[in-house]
């Protein structure tokens, strides 16, 4: 054959056109990846468990790489399978992910099929998260940690379903650490059965077991939703069966900007439930420390700006209980069994209710407190009741139960609060007799606090010309009267 002919050349000549422009594209498209590019919410099948996922060893020092929606899919598969739970495995975000408002399905499905491992965000986003017909009960970027790290990761997603624990980043977590994430975008819930179904809803983690650290943490999910569940917090939902011998239930710098509504409910955390060992070197189950709320936080039954509450039904007897006149001494011989500290603590958010036939708990700090020592803390909040609600109102505590010992303080009254007290009642009984134990010390208002000599060792004082505080560190400033209008009390860092 003459293959000089035009008519001979002219086939070869468009496979070599052909040839010449797929390798040009090869080579200016060689960082294709068509695991990011063509991902459609599908769940890839279980690899081994050494998959390698973008690249790293799943070491500290090489982690498995995370590049694309695929590779996280690739995850959950593998976990949701019982393939691997990547306990002492390391990953990393590698960058910005989004996955597109498909329907997601989380990583980790129950406590035998759990994550693991450590798993660090890298200071990297996961975006247009959404859940709305997985048919699991534990739901989030992961639905079920145990022993895991999770860090430097921020998830903005949409939940709309009657999951019964729900977050942006985890629906459960056991004994789990939190650093340095971030929650964005709404959690709506719908009804089941004609009932609100979710049991504990947070913007970090629904419902946490056994204990729980969270580090610089923050919440801004929810703002153009309400949440609405059982229990409920900015950070955490539920804290249920404390084993503070590890470390018990950690909260420090975190913060909430999102609305929140549940029956139980609080600006960082939500409810602590009261099982617990009885040894360990944690002197209390839970530990709020430089927390701030600016969100709004609504129940018909049970709001804090800072906690919902906790549910303590042991308390162990120790010389300095009821009648002792020792409330020192109950704190030292009881130390190890005190329910919550909460020091460095701002509440700017505002507190309220909704109408209903229940009592309503509303307050600036704590709704319901037992055992609890707060500290060096503030509520400049609105806290405020529909007309016609039965409720107990209060600058920082509602329901003073048991010993609760208040320091260093202050709270501000409102238009529709205008006498606001510290205390909304008290209920302290112990040996089924009532206690006069709670105490009060340097505690102040903008407004006539009325002494509870009856059930409180103490007063709350008001600010005036002649009366201020002069509180020290960590407060940043103790402010001043200034001519008549207050410069009040700031805390460093906030």
């Amino acid at each position: 054959m003459n293959m000089n002919h035009p008519t001979a050349t002219f086939p070869a000549r468009i496979t070599l056109i052909f040839l010449s422009l797929l390798c040009l594209c090869l080579t200016s498209c060689k960082d294709y990846d068509p695991l990011v590019e063509d991902w459609r919410g599908n769940l890839p099948a279980p690899t081994s468990a050494d998959e390698t996922f973008g690249g790293g060893e799943g070491t500290a020092a090489s982690p498995y790489i995370i590049a694309s929606p695929q590779h996280l899919a690739q995850l959950a598969s593998n976990v949701n399978a019982g393939i691997s739970n990547y306990e002492g495995k390391a990953f990393r975000l590698s960058n910005d992910i989004t996955l597109s408002g498909f329907e997601w399905t989380p990583i980790g499905i129950s406590m035998r099929l759990s994550f693991r491992g450590t798993f660090d965000g890298g200071g990297h986003a996961v975006r247009g998260m959404s859940i709305k017909r997985w048919k699991g009960e534990n739901v989030g970027l992961f639905g079920f940690l145990h022993n895991a790290t999770v860090s430097n990761l921020t998830v903005e997603g949409d939940i709309s379903a009657a999951y019964e624990n729900c977050a942006m980043i985890a629906g459960v977590a056991n004994a789990s650490t939190f650093t340095s994430c971030k929650a964005e975008g709404t959690i709506e819930h719908l009804e089941r059965n004609g009932e609100f179904y979710s049991e504990a809803v947070g913007g970090i983690c629904g419902k946490a077991n056994t204990s729980a650290v969270f580090r610089d943490c923050e919440n801004a999910a929810c703002a153009e939703s309400l949440i609405y569940a059982a229990y409920a917090g900015g950070i955490c939902g539920r804290m249920t069966q404390p084993d503070y011998a590890t470390k018990g239930y950690i909260f420090e710098n975190c913060r909430n900007s999102g609305n929140l509504q549940a029956s139980y409910c609080g600006g960082i955390c939500g409810w602590l439930d009261d099982n617990f060992a009885q040894d360990g070197d944690s002197p209390y189950m839970l530990s709020i420390t430089r927390c701030t709320n600016t969100g709004t936080v609504i129940s018909p039954r049970c709001a804090g700006g800072i906690l919902g509450g906790t549910s303590l039904l042991q308390i162990y007897q120790q010389p300095g209980e009821a009648g002792s006149g020792d409330f020192d001494e109950f704190l030292e011989n009881n130390k190890p069994y005190l329910a919550a500290l909460i020091d460095q603590c701002r509440n700017s958010g505002k507190i309220t209710s909704f109408a209903g036939k229940q009592y309503a708990y509303l307050a600036g700090i704590a709704a319901y407190a037992m055992c609890a020592h707060i500290t060096n803390s503030y509520s400049d909040g609105i806290i405020e009741c529909p007309e016609g609600k039965k409720s107990f109102k209060a600058g920082l505590v509602s329901n003073s139960v048991f010993f609760n010992r208040i320091e260093h303080c202050y709270f501000l009254t409102s238009p529709s609060s205008p006498s606001l007290q510290l205390f909304g009642s008290q209920h302290f009984v112990m040996n089924n007799e009532v206690s006069k134990r709670a105490e009060i010390i340097d505690c102040w208002t903008d407004s006539d606090a009325t002494p509870d000599t009856e059930n409180c060792n103490g007063a709350v004082q008001k600010f005036s010309e002649t009366a201020w505080p002069t509180f020290g560190a960590p407060w940043a400033s103790s402010g001043s009267w200034n001519g008549g209008s207050p410069v009040y009390p700031t805390l460093s860092g906030q």
